[in-house]
């Protein structure tokens, strides 16, 4: 019985002095991609089947934590979740389009949709360039604006006394160099222009571009027919 004891003693023993002089490598590292912060404005290119660019749209991605949030003119077009590299998406322009890959922090790519005539569609961030897209000031004669006109604000409800046939508009660029758009027509900054109207359901979109091209805002004004 000794013998017996002394062996399993030794036995145990050499085992744990054997343990003692492994030596762990602790557990393996697994390396992340990085998907850098995505919030910002985007400039999104619809690529035709035939890899032309039909049409190119801007939107405000808000990026918090794994959670996506895509919105154009005020309006949420989507929402998804980052998985890897992939945002995983409610569906894109009524598309389709449900994946779209992270290639780095200033670009990405859809999965090809299902409409025939389209390819896909390619963001960018847009880069800020230190120069002003805003309006400085919008001014709409015998006007009523909801909220009150502010430069960070991009969407309002107008309203008159009773609905115009037409009404004088004033749009000030915080940067006199800015270029702007109202309702695809090209004005100056100051310039009072005249409006027409066509009830029951008009909008104006003011868009602002920087002198450099790089920043672009759209401001949306709907006209209430009471």
């Amino acid at each position: 019985m000794k013998i017996r004891n002394l062996i399993i003693i030794i036995t145990a023993f050499s085992f744990l002095f054997s343990c003692g002089q492994r030596q762990f490598s602790g557990p393996t590292e697994i390396s992340e991609p990085t998907l850098g912060y995505l919030s910002g404005e985007w400039g999104v290119h619809h690529i035709r089947y035939d890899n032309v660019v039909i049409d190119t749209t801007y939107l405000t991605i808000f990026h918090v934590d794994t959670h996506v949030s895509f919105v154009e003119e005020a309006d949420t077009i989507s929402t998804g979740t980052i998985v890897a590299d992939t945002i995983r998406c409610t569906d894109m322009y009524g598309a389709g389009i449900s994946r779209i890959f992270i290639d780095d922090e200033d670009h990405m790519h859809s999965e090809i949709p299902m409409v025939e005539y389209l390819n896909g569609l390619d963001f960018i961030r847009q880069k800020e360039s230190g120069l002003s897209a805003n309006l400085e000031d919008l001014s709409i004669q015998h006007a009523t604006f909801s909220p009150p006109f502010s430069p960070e604000v991009t969407k309002y409800d107008v309203s008159f006394s009773s609905y115009p046939r037409s009404f004088q508009l004033t749009a000030i660029a915080e940067d006199s160099a800015a270029s702007i758009l109202v309702n695809d027509v090209e004005v100056q900054s100051g310039q009072q222009i005249i409006v027409h109207t066509s009830p029951p359901n008009f909008i104006v979109n003011i868009v602002v571009t920087s002198a450099d091209g790089q920043n672009r805002k759209t401001y949306v004004f709907n006209i209430l027919d009471k």
